[in-house]
């Protein structure tokens, strides 16, 4: 019985064999997981651009949207404009104010906002939902600052009435005048007599 023996070649070439065979496995695995690693990264790249695209659509249309906004808004004041400014036979702008007006009295008697001693023309825009120019229209042959005093000089006789002692500067106060003086001014202006002589002549 012949024994088959193996040389040293033999075991040098099986050596060198799987060195290589494992050698291969090797890089194969690395190409797998930096494929896997590259396909991840592409993925995320991808995912980031489609948020970016999507944030600027939606930014274009946010845009489109303010454009429409304004242009409606623009059209709107110059319709508003136009109505109060364009005289018409039937009257409509004399009768616009004339609701206006009202509403503002309403507004007046309901909020007593002239009590503040800042109110002006923005805040009766305010009370009216429109702007200072509708205002200015509304007053144009007469005085806003007289129309707001009325409203305070009446708001003081009301106080007078309900408290005769009360101190002529707590009247003033709380009218909205800016000072003794003014209150002193529009009394005059409204009864011809200062506001002592008011008093005594409410006395009666």
């Amino acid at each position: 019985m012949e024994h088959t023996s193996i040389s040293g070649i033999d075991v040098f070439l099986f050596v060198i064999a799987l060195l290589f065979l494992i050698l291969w496995i090797v890089w194969a695995v690395r190409v797998l997981v930096m494929r896997s690693r590259l396909s991840k990264r592409n993925a995320f790249i991808w995912k980031q651009y489609m948020i970016s695209e999507n944030l600027k659509a939606r930014q274009k249309a946010l845009q489109a949207t303010l454009t429409d906004t304004q242009e409606h808004l623009e059209d709107a004041r110059a319709a508003n404009d136009a109505l109060m400014n364009k005289p018409t036979e039937k009257g409509t702008v004399e009768s616009r104010q004339t609701d206006l007006k009202e509403r503002l009295d309403d507004a007046m008697q309901v909020s007593h906002r002239y009590l503040r001693k800042k109110f002006g023309k923005d805040d009766m825009a305010e009370l009216l939902g429109t702007d200072r120019k509708t205002v200015e229209n509304l007053f144009k042959d007469s005085s806003i600052q007289d129309y707001i005093t009325s409203w305070r000089i009446d708001y003081a006789v009301k106080l007078m009435q309900e408290d005769p002692s009360k101190a002529i500067e707590a009247v003033a106060d709380e009218s909205g005048f800016e000072s003794v003086k003014g209150l002193q001014s529009a009394c005059r202006t409204a009864f011809c007599m200062d506001v002592e002589e008011l008093r005594k002549a409410m006395k009666i």
